[in-house]
């Protein structure tokens, strides 16, 4: 919880897992908060260092901060209440890969693009009301059906289809 070891692969056969050191000053504060794109060589999770929260992104074997937009909403204990609970979902859609950070206790979605480098909310909207979280509680693409689709949130039983259209499956 408190910092991040990098291993790599080495070409030292007695030793092919080598560690970077040091280790890096940004531990994992939400443990359902890590996704990691492969085909980005990058890694993503809400870090928790000295009380102060933070998304942290890692390309390659550089680090940095990327939630600053954010920030005193990250850290503002009346809006965020527990973030050690968060959960995040890496989604690609439209080509482009988005890295969906909720805080469901207290009604909050925020979302990363990683094309775009820009922050945004999501949200759910019923027709009349607008909630500040969006409806997800789990994520997977059917590449069989091309559908993303999200389990809900609520007590519902409800699986949505991501695609701009208002109806459930």
């Amino acid at each position: 919880t408190r910092s991040t070891e990098i291993n790599f692969n080495s070409s030292d056969a007695n030793f092919p897992w080598q560690v970077s050191d040091p280790s890096l000053p940004y531990g994992l504060g939400a443990p359902f908060s890590w996704i990691n794109w492969d085909d980005l060589n990058a890694v993503m999770y809400l870090s928790c260092t000295d009380r102060i929260w933070e998304v942290v992104k890692f390309q390659g074997r550089h680090q940095q901060n990327i939630s600053q937009p954010y920030a005193s909403i990250l850290n503002d204990r009346t809006l965020i209440t527990s973030p050690e609970t968060a959960k995040a979902w890496g989604i690609n859609f439209r080509g482009m890969p988005f890295y969906v950070l909720s805080f469901q206790n207290d009604g909050l979605t925020i979302v990363y693009n990683l094309s775009k480098d820009h922050w945004f909310r999501w949200g759910a909207w019923d027709g009349s009301n607008y909630e500040r979280a969006a409806l997800i509680n789990a994520y997977v693409y059917s590449r069989s059906f091309n559908k993303h689709l999200v389990g809900d949130r609520r007590p519902t039983g409800k699986i949505w289809e991501i695609g701009g259209t208002a109806e459930d499956s």
